[in-house]
C-alpha cells in the first residue's frame, strides 16, 4: 500500500498529487494492479473526493494521522514546489516508514538518497522506485528503519532541546 498524506488546501500538494495520479499511479497500476494508493488530507478538493480511479482511495481528512501513516506502507511525497520543513514526512520516518519523495519535499531533512530516504524527481525515478521497493519489502525495512534511526538521533525533541541548549552557552 502506497500513501499520502497532506493538507489539500495547499496548493502544492493538490499539484504534487494531481501529477502522480496523471503521470506515475497510471503505469503503475498497468504494471501491477494489486497496488493500493491511499491518500488523506483535509480539505480535499472535490475533484479529488470524486475520483474513481482503480486502486486508489481517497480518504479525505481522518482522525488521527499517525495512525493512518502507521497503518499505510510507503509514503509518496511528489512535491515540485514550495519550501519549509514536511513534518509528515518526519513522522512517517519516525513511524520506520519508507518515503518516495522529490528533492523538494525533503529540503530541510538531513537525510541521504537509499540510505533512509528514496529520492525521486521524475516519472521515471518514481515508478522505477515504487515497483522496485513494492516487491523487495527487506531492503525497504531498512531504509524505513534507517529513517527512524535519523529522527531518533536528529530530530527527537529532547535532542532538539540539548542542542538549542549547547548553542546558547557557545553565544553567551
Amino acid at each position: 500500500t502506497l500513501f499520502h498524506i497532506g493538507s489539500m488546501d495547499w496548493l502544492p500538494n493538490v499539484s504534487g498529487m494531481e501529477w502522480f495520479l496523471k503521470n506515475v499511479w497510471t503505469e503503475l497500476v498497468k504494471k501491477d494492479s494489486s497496488i493500493q494508493f491511499n491518500l488523506a488530507g483535509r480539505q480535499m478538493p472535490d475533484w479529488m473526493l470524486d475520483l474513481k480511479q482503480k486502486g486508489v482511495c481517497i480518504k479525505g481528512e481522518v482522525d488521527d494521522a499517525l495512525s493512518f501513516i502507521a497503518e499505510n506502507g510507503i509514503m509518496i511525497v511528489p512535491l515540485f514546489a514550495g519550501s519549509g520543513m514536511r513534518i509528515k514526512i518526519i513522522e512517517a520516518m519516525a513511524l520506520g516508514k519508507l518515503v518516495i519523495a522529490s528533492s523538494i519535499a525533503l529540503e530541510g531533512i538531513d537525510c541521504e538518497n537509499k540510505k533512509n530516504v528514496i529520492v525521486a524527481n521524475n516519472k521515471k525515478e518514481f515508478l522505477d522506485a515504487i515497483l522496485f521497493y513494492i516487491n523487495n519489502k527487506p531492503q525497504a525495512d531498512k531504509i524505513g528503519e534507517a529513517a527512524k534511526e535519523l529522527v531518533k538521533t536528529n530530530y527527537d525533541n529532547q535532542v532538539i532541546v540539548d542542542n538549542l541548549v549547547k548553542f546558547f552557552k557557545q553565544i553567551q
